[in-house]
């Protein structure tokens, strides 16, 4: 009888430490949200590559690719289903995505307008 019940407990629990997610599907959730993180930071890095004024058309390409590349990032991650029951990874995942969408849509939106213009276009306003 203790045979019995000890197999039936040992089984049990392996039983129920195998229906949880494994490390591996972890590693996979993480790996997944930290490439959408790069692929945006490698077309950020190509944006601010070009901040330095010789080539407005390419600024203005590379604002394009970051302004897509944040989008896309950000839906990407919001679609993304909780793991384990859980969400705090992508909740500051998402969180920072949006706030690299609100930069680009404001901060460097407004690069690329005053890095467009003529010296002698550029107000006071642009300066200040």
């Amino acid at each position: 009888m203790k045979k019995l019940i000890f197999t039936a407990a040992v089984a049990s629990t392996m039983f129920l430490a195998s229906c949880g997610a494994s490390k591996k599907d972890a590693l996979t959730y993480n790996d997944r949200i930290v490439n959408i993180g790069k692929e945006m930071g490698a077309t950020s890095a190509m944006f601010l590559s070009q901040i330095d004024g010789h080539n407005v058309d390419s600024l203005k390409l590379a604002y394009g690719k970051f302004d897509a590349q944040a989008g896309t990032s950000l839906e990407e991650c919001k679609n993304m289903k909780h793991f384990n029951k859980k969400s705090d990874f992508k909740d500051a995942a998402v969180e920072y995505f949006t706030s690299v969408k609100k930069l680009v849509d404001n901060e460097a939106k407004g690069i690329v307008g005053i890095m467009s213009k003529d010296s002698s276009q550029i107000t006071e306003q642009d300066i200040s």
